[in-house]
């Protein structure tokens, strides 16, 4: 498991992402009802992978966090509310799936689809980011899967700033939701290998540094809606199963 988790990081995390949808599969996978301890393991994974990736991101592409804040800051308020009063992601689970996969396609053949571009004003968006927050406290990951094919479709930015918001907003809201769950929860059967997150970290960091200095923003694009695409289809089969 610990390969499947470096290997988990190192695909995400060259297109921005933490992985955290994926370390839930594969944890619930080998722990099927260890359901909150789960939650905490990938949350924590999510956060050693893009507390490196942010690091990395930002620091050649700050102008994105600069633009950006006002969505990361409206995210981060909303997720906090939903992870404290809301810790049941069951009814969200398919309408996102079957959303997360549409973006995913329409991602991948935008420019024969996609005519001209949507413009939408930036409160908009920071109040679609708000939204975002609250899936991220529902459903348990860090939201940036939710944001990132927003962000695309309307062509905000090219695809490394993107993946760079996206970063610092997943970290953020990783550890609001880490922190609510931890101090809210029965963790009388929490146990955690700790080789996890330390083979997500350096999973992480060659990831960020391919998806910085390698991959070019097309590639990344393309990556990122299959990532969509695989995220929504695990959570439809996670529900099925």
């Amino acid at each position: 498991m610990t390969f499947v988790f470096f290997f988990i990081a190192l695909i995400y995390s060259s297109a921005g992402f933490g992985g955290g949808s994926m370390y839930l599969a594969v944890l619930n996978s080998y722990y099927p009802t260890a359901g909150i301890a789960n939650k905490i393991n990938g949350l924590l994974c999510n956060s050693v992978v893009t507390f490196q990736g942010s690091f990395q991101w930002t620091s050649t592409y700050k102008e994105a966090v600069i633009s950006g804040w006002p969505m990361l800051l409206s995210a981060a308020l909303s997720c906090s509310a939903s992870a404290y009063y809301f810790r049941n992601e069951g009814f969200v689970q398919w309408a996102m799936s079957l959303a997360l996969i549409a973006a995913g396609f329409i991602m991948l053949f935008q420019e024969r689809i996609q005519k001209k571009q949507v413009v939408i004003h930036p409160f908009n968006l920071t109040i679609l980011s708000a939204v975002v927050g609250v899936l991220a406290g529902m459903t348990g990951i860090g939201g940036g899967i939710y944001l990132s094919p927003i962000l695309h479709l309307t062509k905000w930015r090219d695809s490394k700033s993107i993946a760079t918001l996206c970063s610092i907003l997943i970290l953020t809201n990783s550890i609001i939701s880490l922190t609510i769950i931890f101090f809210f929860s029965n963790q009388d059967a929490f146990n955690f290998d700790w080789t996890l997150p330390l083979a997500s970290v350096l999973g992480g960091i060659v990831g960020s540094i391919t998806g910085i200095k390698i991959l070019t923003p097309h590639q990344i694009k393309w990556i990122t809606a299959i990532i969509l695409i695989a995220v929504g289809g695990q959570f439809i089969w996670n529900a099925i199963v």
